[in-house]
């Protein structure tokens, strides 16, 4: 019977476990000399996907830092072109 319970155990908490450690790694910090590469439309793509994230995460989590840090990046570079003659 404590065998089963193992197993039960395994099967329901694992991918969940899983999938957090998944999450904790995806976001991360965005650099302007990143983004400098990046075209016009790349840089509004990335802006849109990096939002996403940010709304989706905990206010408190490294991700979410990360992510409201990288939307400042990426805005700052957006503006910094924008500027250009």
């Amino acid at each position: 019977m404590l065998r089963g319970r193992r197993l039960c155990w395994h099967s329901v908490t694992r991918p969940r476990r899983v999938a957090e450690r998944r999450w904790r790694h995806e976001m991360k910090l965005i650099t302007i000399f990143e983004l400098a590469t990046k075209s016009e439309s790349e840089l509004r793509v990335l802006y849109r996907e990096v939002f996403n994230v940010a709304v989706r995460g905990d206010r408190e989590s490294l991700e979410h830092q990360n992510a409201l840090a990288s939307l400042e990046n990426i805005h700052r570079v957006m503006i910094s072109r924008a500027l250009r003659p």
